[in-house]
């Protein structure tokens, strides 16, 4: 199992890279989405449940975000919602200061889906990405 979560992360790794290169908000979040899932699976293999449950609520997301862009509505209650549910639920596995860098890595991956222009997709991804 850990052979196959190492070469997950590899290919999640990639997929990430690949989607900073990407021209369209649309395509960076499917492919980022699928980074996610693949990262996923991957914390899923290494018991790390946490980081699993991480990966999940991006794609949650993303999966909303693109809900209610194709519905043209800018409401971004259900995010707000899934990111006070999401905090809540990981406040016991905070022990340490380290701890508390992927609820933030997270909280920027949140807003991420609400920004307009690629460019500042791509710096707050890496950003995110880097905790």
């Amino acid at each position: 199992m850990f052979v196959l979560a190492q070469i997950l992360s590899l290919i999640a790794m990639t997929l990430n890279v690949l989607a900073y290169q990407l021209k369209e908000k649309h395509t960076i979040l499917i492919t980022s989405a699928v980074a996610n899932f693949t990262f996923m699976i991957n914390y899923f293999l290494l018991k790390a449940y946490i980081g699993s449950f991480v990966c999940l609520g991006y794609i949650i997301v993303i999966l909303i975000d693109i809900f209610l862009e194709k519905n043209k509505s800018d409401t971004p209650t259900p995010i707000i919602i899934l990111y006070i549910l999401f905090l809540i639920m990981n406040l016991p596995a905070i022990n340490n200061l380290v701890d508390v860098l992927p609820i933030i890595a997270t909280a920027i991956s949140f807003l991420v889906v609400k920004l307009d222009k690629e460019q500042h997709l791509r710096i707050i991804r890496i950003i995110s990405t880097l905790m």
